[in-house]
């Protein structure tokens, strides 16, 4: 096969990913983001050291994220946000090492956050969107250790501890968005069940806010709500 773009995006098509867009062996690009596709992520690419581009946003894609996404050693951007994908992300992540861009934000994601990203060997990771899920546990320090991140979103999930001074460390943030760090729905304890929806939290994100983020040489949006 000659094809080496397959885009369709902002279409009205339904139904699962085909087997056989994987068997395309010249496959760079694809994007079928914005239409109504749904079952699970496929995990068959016949070259997956050729595919650079992954978008399979908006949709209703659901299931897991598998191991088989750290052998897209060539992908340097993957879009997957607005779906319904849960499960843990993948330490398989970490072998991405030109990954520029990873948008998972509006999904059902839980786990941690730990060896998921790998600063020694990911320096060309720019931009993380990561809101508006489940995600649970401490923020590790190497998220902060990625030198070259200018985009940094975890809000509205449901982590724990405190705002690690290593934040510090990422001194090419441009943007951060810390809102809600311990707000989504999986950390609320509704306090009238059946009778109303207010909620108090079971546990916050504790500690201060480490003083050098208002310190910082690139940063000009700070979202700490």
């Amino acid at each position: 096969s000659q094809v080496y773009v397959f885009d369709l995006d902002c279409n009205y098509l339904s139904g699962s990913i085909p087997l056989s867009l994987g068997r395309l062996s010249n496959l760079q690009f694809v994007n079928l983001s914005d239409n109504h596709l749904t079952g699970p992520l496929p995990e068959y690419v016949s070259n997956p050291q050729l595919l650079t581009t992954l978008d399979l946003s908006f949709n209703r894609l659901q299931g897991t994220m598998s191991e088989f996404v750290g052998e897209l050693s060539g992908l340097e951007f993957l879009y997957l946000q607005n779906n319904y994908i849960s499960g843990t992300l993948p330490q398989s992540i970490s072998n991405l090492t030109k990954l520029q861009s990873l948008m998972v934000h509006y999904n059902r994601l839980t786990g941690q956050l730990t060896d998921v990203f790998d600063p020694t060997r990911q320096r060309n990771l720019t931009s993380l969107q990561l809101g508006n899920n489940q995600l649970t546990g401490p923020l590790p320090d190497g998220l902060f250790l990625l030198r070259n991140l200018t985009t940094l979103a975890l809000v509205s999930n449901c982590f724990s501890g405190v705002v690690p001074t290593s934040i510090c460390e990422c001194t090419s943030l441009i943007t951060l968005s810390l809102d809600g760090l311990r707000s989504a729905s999986s950390c609320q304890q509704v306090m009238l069940p059946g009778i109303s929806t207010a909620y108090v939290l079971t546990t916050t994100v504790s500690g201060g806010v480490p003083p050098c983020l208002f310190e910082m040489p690139s940063l000009t949006t700070l979202h700490l709500s």
